[in-house]
């Protein structure tokens, strides 16, 4: 199982078991690759607790605080 999703994220099997290990961390494109394979959020993947564990998760992402223009 390793070898195919390695093979359809681009990545060698060492690689992969790196990501696995947490030695080395997946860029965003192939976050969002194995977010499909699995059928998760990208939130999931990163174990965005605050995202999981809010019944209104999607309100919180609106309502971020306002900074000021650089």
């Amino acid at each position: 199982m390793q070898k195919d999703i390695a093979q359809k994220i681009g990545v060698s099997v060492r690689t992969f078991q790196q990501y696995e290990q947490g030695l080395l961390e997946p860029n965003i494109e192939r976050l969002i690759l194995l977010s499909k394979i699995f059928n998760v959020t990208v939130d999931f993947l990163i174990c965005r607790e605050e995202y999981l564990s809010e019944v209104g998760a999607a309100e919180s992402e609106t309502n971020l605080p306002e900074y000021p223009n650089v």
